[in-house]
This record gives structure tokens, C-alpha cells and sequence, in this order.
């Protein structure tokens, strides 16, 4: 215990006071005595005693209330008093503790009872301040703590929500509610806190969390609630809660908002459901075979292509595809999945089977290989496709390819007996015989047999004669029907009439008959194949015969005129001028020449038998007058110009000569028509020429404006593109953000085409062009055009898909596509109407370009674009591809769009035409001329990872944003950066510190100091050090110069992120197989 501890002794009057400070002078105590009459409260506040001992005497009363006084003070509440009476009641004793006194001595007392009560008293106290110094520390601590978990609550990022359980666990009252909780329920915490869970989310039960809280509270156990689906009147969304009990008996509730996760899973799901669809409905076949030979997947075009209605778990591909119980094997065959495992790439092949019907089917199959992270092929992905109508195209094809060279020096029964052995082996036949069909007389000729008939088949006499149809046997139905016949059981034929002595025996056969105007002219027989024919085989025989007889009557006429008229056709036919031959009797034309054919566009064919004036060959009618007239006079037509008609109706200027001749002692008219439009176009072609170089003149003046703004442009792409590769390169790949991330990156590097193909039009320079299908583009564009047109405006296209490929850029062809249809746009936008665009091969002749010099004759695509709007006025029709010249209102067009098309078009050596009806509609017409497609280039290798590295490069560019762009791309890639925006600090910056840096990257064009300037300044400094010089245009530098200057990388803005990263790692010694990219 302390020394000196102060008591103060309150007794009745100074002759009462001598007992207890007797009692307590041999103590270590400061004894202060106070008399009853003395201002006790106001002696004991200033001492502030550690006891008071309080002995009157005679007033227990007096001692109680004294005690509750000092009780009741502030300054002395915590003062212990011992009251001493005399002879106390029980009631006494009762008032003496409620009034607040520690310990209470009756009299008479012992000293030592009285000393030892004093030292417990003022132990206790000590004691007890030490309790109240620890509870206050712990208070402290405690508040301490909970500022600290508040504010650990407070800035949880996902939902934190603190319950106090009622009603014996069954509800629980919200206490706590974070900021997050408060985010993700779309309410503020003081519209929940101190309401029951039940009240505040009447939801929870259905959602399940209530059974978790109880089950919680009950056992103490933390739960975790899985991801599910809560509602009510006000929210919705899915939510993953786990629960714990605190020791403090409250329920924590730690959750997160899953709603965008579920949602993006479900848009996955139904991408996928939406693939799924896309598979299922191609018309190709799709399998996914496992290295075991196992089908993985196959989509219903492959089932059904190969008799199956579903997939079983253990079908093997060979059991499938190729009706084998083991795997392909043996000399000569090639399994596609060793293939594919062995070598890791891209295989293509051809399968022919015969199929439940019992045809013959030919696949053409590719095949991918699937690999996984260690490159190795875990599965195989085959696409096929049923190429059957196709090889018979093929076949017939190849037969019409073989018989027209036989037919240049063979006689029409040679051709007719090739044709007939091509038609056995295109059907699997034995016998082949073909019949010559003369109408008007009924009679039919046994022309040819195949080969194989002839020499092993048939032995019967006299097979070449004619005969009449009613004699004809049962193949001659189809002469009836006018249709292909079949007869697959000839024995059981009712009506069968036999056959000759010698003839073939006839198991099965195939008729089918040849027209030509509508009436029948040759009959087409094949027989005996080993299985039965079918109704695609009349279609393709049918379509070999028709095209057969082409070749095969032309080589009948041709030996007719031989035999009669050789020395006259040679000169009737090599003439280069149209000539006509004609009967004098009736007009009648008895042939044509080549010439005539292409002047006229007439076939010969056509022609014959036809009427000459029937022809309309030439406009005015009094020119047949005066020829006839003429010759009745005895003389010769010499050199007359008329103007002639095309069978089109296009007219030309001609020069005709006519004379009679006696052909087979019948009077003939010979009439020879010269083509003399060229000379008679020289005038108007030397205008148009004078018009085409004006024109060209105002094409040149677009040049300077667009090196003007290329290199602004090209930074603000290169910052785009930039940002976005930065963003692509931290969002998931598979990702939705990540796809419209690349939509960004494409349209960026279509604007840079565009840039590009601004300055190549106005440079004239040449593009990277190369052999390309127009129609895929042209359609690209059209679905583009049509999301952003009015729907009062509907678009009409008919797209030959065979249309042969032209030699272009693809953004060539899609500006002109988009410029053109926006130009036809804008003149319906007000009245909407139809948009029309086709693509189509056609043969331009000479006569066609006659006044286009410019142009070759030969194969074209030509594009045609018709609005129906109001038409272009005839006084501002020749100015509508000039540079500038527009007639929107301002704002809505600059006068470039028909200009830049007509540019690119002329560029490519096409040609560009406008016709259009005021009020009713306009046409452009372009044309591009049709190039053969180069040899396939091998497969491209898989693209390589983009290279990183750690080494220090100093960034330099005067626009900011674009330093900011590159600078993060660089650091993605490794890199340790520093950009500047001034290239003379920059310099200076290096001059300070030139080996703190591995290499420099600078903009060319800057101001104070431009990118060359800096680059020759820094190699005085360091002569090996790399630098990579980037511009988005420059007239003054290019890839030539820069290398010239020691200049290691040339790039051109923009520079997408794997080009800038390759040209940085080629600089520091990687990859030397060139300078830069996009360098021009």
C-alpha cells in the first residue's frame, strides 16, 4: 500500500475527536480531523481525501445524509466513507449502504478491527483505480478498433451487411450497411438499418439466404450461399453471399453482384446456341474426329450426307465415311487424321462412295487440325461438301474441251463416236448410240455407235440407213414424249418390238432426245450400265447431248459446204468484212460469215433460213429499192454508205458492196458490209480525247490538299489505333469488348487505307494491287450501306458470283461502291425509292470502245448503279466528276466522292459512264477489266507472338496524345520509356546522357527541330546507336533517304503495335529481312 495516505475523521466536537487519531498516529496516514459543525462537502472536495471516517456519535442520521451528500458530488463520489455508529438499527445499516458508504463499525470496536477495515478500504481502492486506469485503456483500444473495422467495412468493395438476430434466430435485424451493399441494392443505409431482413428484402425467403442465416446462427458454422437469382418489387439480380456468426453472437453477410457475370454467360450461351444454328444450317458437313478416330460432333448435313439420323458415342470416322471396321490403311490409302497428326496443317482431298440409293457421290473434304497448348493435334476438324453436280459439270466439261480439238481434224462420225464414248464413261455404260432425227419427213439415221459397240457389241447389218419413226422401237418413246426415257428391265418391256439380227443385247437403257428450236433433232442412247439409272442421270446426259450437237451439227454443215463449195467458203468465211449470202428467189439467208456474226451480233446459225430483211440490217428503206434497182440494171453495188443496225439496235456507220453469183445453178445475192465507224468517229474521238484531258487537268488539283492533311490525319489515327491495341491487349479475347475493340482497329486501318488511297489518286502513283473477286466486297459494302440509309430507300443487288476477278486494291473497290451509292442515296433521301446494284462479266468489242482508247477490248466486270430518284440535269451532267463541284447544300457534301471514284476507276484502267432520265432515274456503269488469278500461294505460317524486350528507348513527337499512346503501347511491350514533346530538349536531354538509352524513336515532321535534323545530331553524339524514324507524310523524306542516313526503322503512322514492336526487335539485331513496314 502507498504511504501516507490522507483520512479525514468528521467527529462531534474537538472533545470527541481524540479516540480515533489516537488509534491512528502509530499509522502512515495524514490524519486531518473535521468537526460536525465544520463545511465538510466543501473540506473533503478541496482535500480530496483517500477515506473518510465519519464519527458523531449521536446522530446516525447525521452520518448517513453526510455520506450521501458527498456521494452525491461529483468531485467526491469517488471518495470511500466508513461510517462508525452506535448501536445501529437494521434499518440504519440498510441506509447507511444505500447511501453510498463502503463499510460501516459499531461501537464499541476494537482498535485493530478498526485498523484492518481502514487497510482493506483503502487496498480495495487501490485497486479499483487500477481497474478503472485498465477499463479506460481498454476503452480506449476497443474504440480504437472499432474505428478501425469501420472503416475496413466502410471500403469493402463488395457487399458487407451486419445483423443482430431476434425472435430467437428466426429474423434478423440489418445493424450495418456498407457503401457497396449500398451500390449494389440501389438504397441508402438509413432506409434499411434497424429493419428486419425480412422487411428490408422481402425476397430473401424465396432466395433461400433466411434458411442460411438460421442455419448460421444455430451452429455457427460459416456458409457459403451459391450464385442465385434474388427478386422483389424493386430489384432484381443474381447475388453470391457467405455467412459467418461473430463471437458478439451477429449475423455477417459478405456478398457479391453477379448479375453482369450471368448476363455475360447467358449472351455466351446464346452466341453459342446462335453458332450452333449456323453450323447446323450451312449446306457443308462438319465433323470433329478425335485422335481415337472417335466423331466428337457432326452437324446434320454430315449425317445425312452418309445415311445417319444421329450421332452415336461410339462412332468412328472410318465406320462412317468410309464403311471400314478399322482404321484407313494399306499401299495407296491415306488416312486424313495421320495425315493431319504427322504434319499439324491444313489438308484437302476428294472422296467418291455410292450412297443408300446407290449413286455415286464425290466429297471434297478439308481438313484442320485442332492443337492444344504444346501444339499437338488433339482433334481434327473435317468440312466437306457434295461436289457431285460439280465433277459432272467438270466431266462434261472436259468431254466438250476433248471433242472440240477432235473436231479440227476429224470428221463428224469421228466427233459423234467421241462423243458417245465420253457419254459411257460419264455414265458407267456399255453401249452408246446417237440417231439423226429428220422431222419433216419422219425419218431417223443411226449416225454413230461407241466404240466399245462397234467393234464388240453389236454385229447387225445394214445399221446406218434411215428408217421411218412408226418402225422404231420402244426407245423411241422419248421421240413421243419429247422427254428422256428410262428403262431400267427391258425384258419386261409389253411393248418391246425386238431387236435386229446381230444387234446388242439390252439389259437397261437411257434415251434421252436432243432440241433445238423446239424441234427434236438427234436422239442420245446409252445402255447396259451393272446398276439401275436414275433421273440425275437424264439431266446430265441431257445437258451433254445438248451441248454436243452443237459441236457436232456445226462439223455436218462444215463438211457440206467442204464437199460443194470449198474454194467459194474459203473466201466467204476468212473475209474481214460482215458478208451475207442469200437467195435471190425468197431473200432467204444461206449463210453468214464470222464477221457478220460479230459486226451484227447474229449467230449463224440464227440466221440461216431467216429472211435477210427480216434482219432489220439497216434503217432506211429506200436503200433495198436502189440496190435492187441497181442490179436489175445490170450493175454492181460499190462502196454505198448507209447507216447499219446491230441486232441490239445500236446503229453504225457502213459501206456495203453487193453482186449476184450462181451458186448449184441458183441466182445468189452476195452483200459485203465494211464497218466504218472508226472513220467515221475519228472527229468525235479526237473531242473526246480533248475532253479527257481537260478532265484529267482538274483531277490534278486535289494533290495538294491531300499531301496536306495525310500527316495530321495519319497522328490522329495512329493515336486511335494506338489506344486501342493498349485496350484489346488487357481485355479478354473472347470477350465482346474485345471484339468491338477490333472493329475500332479495323475501321482504323480502312481509314489508313483511305489515306493512303487519297494520296496514291492524287500522286498517281501505283497501289498494291492484286487479282481479287469484286463481288465479295461489293456485297460487304452494301450490308454496311444498308445500316445506315433510311429504310424508305431498299436496296436491290444481283451479284454474278462467277464474275471473274479484277486487278485491284479491295479498299479501292469498296470506296467506289460506298461513294457511289452514297451519291445515289442522297438524291432519294427525301422521297426514298430503290437502290439498284449488279455485277456481271461482259465482252466489250472493239465497236464497244471506239471512242474509249483508253480501254482493251476483252472481259470487263461491270458494276451498275441505278437510284430512281430525280435524275442529274443534261447542263451539269459532264461536271459531276470534277473535283469540288457539288450540288448539296452546305455541310451535307464536299464535291470529292464521284471524283475519287472516277479516279480509282481510271486508275485500274476501267472506265466510268453516267446516263440518266431527268425525273425518272440515273445509271452509273463502271467498268474494270477481268485479270486471270494468279497461282494459290502457299498457306501462311500461324502468326507469331508479338516480341517483347527491357531495353530504355527515348520517345520523341510533338502531339502529345500520340507520345501518351505510344509510350503505354511501349511499356506493355517491356520497354523502359521516356517521351518528350519538344525534340530540342529532347537532344538535349540525350547530349546530357547519351548512354542512359538503347534507342530513339522520333516523329519526322516537328517544329525547332525535325526528326532527321535530330537523328544526325545524335549520331555526331553516338554513331552506332539505333534509331526508328516515324511520319505520317513527308514529301521530303522517305525509306530510301532514311537508310541513306544511317536510320535504322522507317515506319509510317499508323503503325499498328506488332509493327512497331518487330521493327524495334529487327533494329536491336532480330529479324533483317527489311526495312519497316508500310514504308511505300
Amino acid at each position: 500500500m502507498e504511504q501516507y495516505k490522507q483520512i479525514v475523521i468528521v467527529v462531534k466536537s474537538d472533545e470527541s475527536s481524540d479516540l480515533l487519531p489516537d488509534i491512528l498516529s502509530g499509522q502512515t496516514f495524514d490524519v486531518m480531523n473535521l468537526k460536525k459543525d465544520d463545511n465538510i462537502p466543501e473540506m473533503v472536495r478541496l482535500a480530496h481525501p483517500d477515506l473518510v471516517l465519519i464519527d458523531v456519535e449521536d446522530s446516525n442520521d447525521f452520518a448517513i445524509e453526510l455520506c450521501r451528500s458527498l456521494k452525491a458530488s461529483e468531485k467526491t463520489s469517488d471518495v470511500p466513507v466508513i461510517i462508525i455508529l452506535m448501536l445501529p438499527e437494521i434499518q440504519d445499516k440498510e441506509n447507511a449502504f444505500d447511501a453510498g458508504c463502503y463499510d460501516f463499525i459499531t461501537k464499541p470496536y476494537a482498535s485493530s478491527e478498526l485498523l484492518v477495515r481502514i487497510h482493506n478500504c483503502l487496498l480495495n481502492q487501490m485497486y479499483l483505480k487500477k481497474l478503472e486506469h485498465q477499463v479506460y485503456d481498454r476503452t480506449k483500444e476497443l474504440e480504437a478498433n472499432k474505428s478501425r473495422f469501420k472503416n475496413i467495412f466502410t471500403s469493402l468493395s463488395i457487399g458487407a451487411v451486419i445483423f443482430e438476430p431476434i425472435n430467437n434466430g428466426n429474423d434478423f435485424v440489418i445493424q450495418e450497411f456498407n457503401p457497396a451493399a449500398e451500390k449494389i441494392e440501389k438504397i441508402k443505409m438509413k432506409d434499411v438499418v434497424d429493419r428486419p431482413l425480412t422487411q428490408a428484402f422481402p425476397g430473401v425467403n424465396e432466395f433461400g439466404l433466411l434458411d442460411v442465416f438460421k442455419q448460421v446462427y444455430k451452429n455457427g458454422t460459416p456458409v457459403r450461399h451459391p450464385v442465385s437469382i434474388y427478386k422483389d418489387n424493386r430489384i432484381q439480380g443474381w447475388r453470391e453471399n457467405y455467412v459467418i456468426k461473430l463471437p458478439s453472437g451477429e449475423i455477417v453477410a459478405l456478398y457479391t453482384d453477379e448479375t453482369k457475370q450471368k448476363k455475360a454467360e447467358e449472351k455466351i450461351l446464346q452466341h453459342r446456341n446462335f453458332l450452333q444454328k449456323i453450323i447446323d444450317g450451312v449446306n457443308d458437313g462438319l465433323m470433329v474426329i478425335n485422335r481415337d478416330y472417335t466423331i466428337a460432333y457432326a452437324n446434320k448435313v454430315a449425317l445425312e450426307t452418309y445415311g445417319h439420323k444421329r450421332l452415336e458415342p461410339t462412332m468412328t470416322c472410318y465406320e462412317v465415311l468410309y464403311a471400314q471396321n478399322a482404321p484407313c490403311s494399306g499401299k495407296g490409302v491415306v488416312c486424313p487424321l495421320k495425315e493431319i497428326i504427322k504434319s499439324r496443317t491444313f489438308e484437302k482431298f476428294e472422296h467418291t462412295y455410292r450412297d443408300s440409293q446407290n449413286r455415286n457421290r464425290s466429297i471434297e473434304i478439308s481438313c484442320s487440325p485442332i492443337l492444344d497448348e504444346n501444339s499437338e493435334v488433339t482433334q481434327m476438324i473435317k468440312l466437306f461438301r457434295d461436289v457431285t453436280e460439280q465433277k459432272r459439270r467438270e466431266q462434261r466439261r472436259d468431254a466438250l474441251v476433248k471433242l472440240s480439238k477432235l473436231a479440227v481434224g476429224a470428221t463428224s462420225k469421228e466427233v459423234t463416236e467421241a462423243f458417245l464414248n465420253e457419254a459411257e464413261k460419264i455414265t458407267d455404260s456399255k453401249i452408246g448410240f446417237f440417231h439423226i432425227i429428220d422431222e419433216e419427213r419422219s425419218l431417223i439415221k443411226l449416225t454413230a455407235c461407241s466404240t466399245n459397240t462397234r467393234k464388240n457389241m453389236c454385229k447387225a447389218k445394214d445399221n446406218t440407213g434411215h428408217y421411218p419413226k412408226e418402225k422404231a422401237g420402244v426407245w423411241a418413246d422419248c421421240l413421243r414424249t419429247r422427254n428422256a426415257v428410262i428403262h431400267n428391265d427391258y425384258e419386261s418391256l409389253p411393248n418391246k418390238k425386238g431387236l435386229p439380227e446381230g444387234h446388242a443385247p439390252i439389259v437397261r437403257e437411257l434415251v434421252v432426245p436432243v432440241l433445238k428450236n423446239d424441234q427434236i433433232v438427234a436422239v442420245l442412247g446409252v445402255g447396259n450400265r451393272e446398276y439401275n439409272y436414275l433421273a440425275e442421270d437424264c439431266e446430265n446426259v441431257t445437258a451433254l447431248a445438248d451441248m454436243a450437237w452443237d459441236i457436232i451439227s456445226h462439223k455436218q454443215i462444215e463438211e457440206k459446204l467442204q464437199s460443194s463449195e470449198a474454194r467459194f467458203s474459203k473466201l466467204f468465211f476468212s473475209s474481214p468484212d460482215a458478208t451475207v449470202l442469200l437467195r435471190l428467189s425468197d431473200g432467204n439467208i444461206v449463210d453468214v460469215n464470222v464477221a457478220f456474226e460479230k459486226t451484227f451480233g447474229y449467230e449463224r446459225q440464227f440466221c440461216r433460213k431467216k429472211s435477210f430483211l427480216s434482219l432489220k440490217p439497216w434503217l432506211d428503206k429506200e436503200i433495198t429499192q436502189f440496190i435492187l434497182k441497181e442490179l436489175q440494171k445490170g450493175n454492181r453495188v460499190q462502196g454505198l454508205e448507209i447507216q447499219c443496225q446491230r441486232s441490239s439496235g445500236a446503229t453504225f456507220d457502213a459501206a456495203i458492196s453487193c453482186d449476184t453469183t450462181t451458186i448449184e445453178q441458183e441466182a445468189h445475192l452476195i452483200v459485203i458490209i465494211r464497218d466504218i465507224s472508226k472513220r467515221k468517229a475519228a472527229e468525235k474521238e479526237k473531242q473526246a480525247l480533248e475532253n479527257q484531258l481537260q478532265h484529267a487537268r482538274k483531277m490534278e488539283s486535289i494533290g495538294t490538299l491531300a499531301g496536306g492533311i495525310a500527316h495530321d490525319f495519319n497522328n490522329i489515327l495512329s493515336a486511335i489505333m494506338g489506344y486501342t491495341q493498349l485496350l484489346m491487349a488487357s481485355a479478354p479475347d473472347t470477350g465482346e469488348d474485345h471484339q468491338r475493340l477490333n472493329n475500332i482497329l479495323t475501321a482504323g486501318r480502312r481509314a489508313s487505307d483511305l489515306v493512303s488511297q487519297i494520296l496514291t489518286f492524287s500522286r498517281n502513283d501505283v497501289q498494291d494491287l492484286k487479282p481479287l473477286k469484286a463481288q465479295f466486297i461489293v456485297k460487304e459494302a452494301l450490308r454496311l450501306l444498308q445500316s445506315s440509309i433510311p429504310a424508305t430507300i431498299k436496296i436491290k443487288q444481283n451479284i454474278q458470283n462467277d464474275c471473274g476477278m479484277v486487278l485491284a486494291n479491295p479498299t479501292q473497290i469498296h470506296q467506289i461502291i460506298m461513294n457511289s451509292c452514297t451519291n445515289a442515296y442522297h438524291a432519294m433521301k427525301f422521297t426514298g425509292g430503290v437502290l439498284s446494284v449488279s455485277l456481271e462479266q461482259v465482252e466489250l468489242s472493239r465497236e464497244d470502245i471506239a471512242v474509249k482508247p483508253h480501254l482493251a477490248s476483252g472481259p470487263y466486270a461491270r458494276i451498275s448503279i441505278t437510284d430512281n430518284g430525280p435524275g442529274i440535269p443534261k447542263d451539269i451532267l459532264d461536271r459531276i466528276f470534277e473535283p469540288y463541284f457539288t450540288t448539296k447544300s452546305k455541310g451535307e457534301g464536299t464535291g470529292l466522292g464521284l471524283a475519287t471514284v472516277h479516279g480509282i476507276v481510271t486508275g485500274l484502267k476501267g472506265d466510268i459512264t453516267v446516263h440518266s432520265d431527268p425525273g425518272k432515274q440515273t445509271t452509273f456503269q463502271i467498268v474494270l477489266p477481268i485479270v486471270r488469278a494468279l497461282e494459290k500461294q502457299a498457306p501462311t505460317t500461324r502468326l507469331k507472338d508479338i516480341p517483347q524486350g527491357n531495353e530504355r528507348i527515348l520517345l520523341v513527337d510533338d502531339e502529345a496524345f500520340l507520345v501518351d499512346a505510344t509510350e503505354s503501347i511501349l511499356e506493355s511491350l517491356g520497354y523502359d520509356v521516356t517521351a518528350m514533346t519538344d525534340s530540342i530538349e529532347a537532344f538535349e536531354l540525350f547530349q546530357r546522357s547519351p548512354k542512359a538509352f538503347d534507342l530513339i524513336i522520333t516523329d519526322m515532321t516537328m517544329p525547332g527541330m525535325s526528326g532527321d535534323k535530330l537523328a544526325k545530331k545524335i549520331f555526331e553524339i553516338t554513331p552506332e546507336i539505333p534509331v526508328i524514324l516515324m511520319t505520317g507524310h513527308s514529301d521530303i523524306m522517305n525509306f530510301k533517304k532514311a537508310k541513306a542516313m544511317g536510320i535504322k526503322g522507317y515506319l509510317t503512322k499508323p503503325a499498328l503495335r506488332r509493327h512497331l514492336a518487330e521493327e524495334i526487335r529487327r533494329c536491336f539485331g532480330g529479324d533483317s529481312t527489311g526495312m519497316g513496314r508500310n514504308n511505300g
